[in-house]
């Protein structure tokens, strides 16, 4: 199974994590990984280095939603990205993380990653707009 891990400065990690499984359920091999304000790059390493699994089949790997490329734990991400068979996706967004762990079992790593990428893009609506266009 493909893990998903969530990982974000403060508690939006953790809030996206609660928040998927009201609306779908407890999750295996979904976590949230937080960066509190006390912390810093060591520690994020340590945390993500600590929950990351190693890969056992085709099927397997991790995908890494972050909050935003260029900070803490996007950077973190891929340094590890390097040790282990991790896809990194920043901008994480609720619709993103719905879509990928209802999607998980039935697309490969590469694959879920891209499809979450679009899908989060297009969760992404002027919703004044698109009501004037209707």
């Amino acid at each position: 199974m493909i893990q998903i891990i969530v990982t974000a400065h403060g508690r939006l990690a953790e809030e996206l994590v609660k928040t998927t499984e009201l609306i779908v359920g407890a999750q295996k091999e979904l976590m949230p990984i937080c960066l509190e304000m006390h912390e810093g790059i060591e520690d994020l390493s340590r945390k993500l280095t600590a929950v990351i699994k190693p890969v056992e089949s085709d099927e397997d790997g991790c995908l890494i939603l972050v909050d935003m490329f260029g900070g803490t734990p996007s950077n973190v991400s891929l340094a590890l990205s390097e040790a282990y068979a991790l896809q990194i996706v920043t901008g994480v967004n609720l619709p993103m993380l719905l879509e990928a762990v209802t999607h998980r079992s039935l697309l490969k790593l590469p694959a879920l990653t891209e499809f979450v990428r679009e899908k989060g893009k297009k969760a992404i609506v002027h919703a004044n707009e698109f009501l004037k266009k209707q």
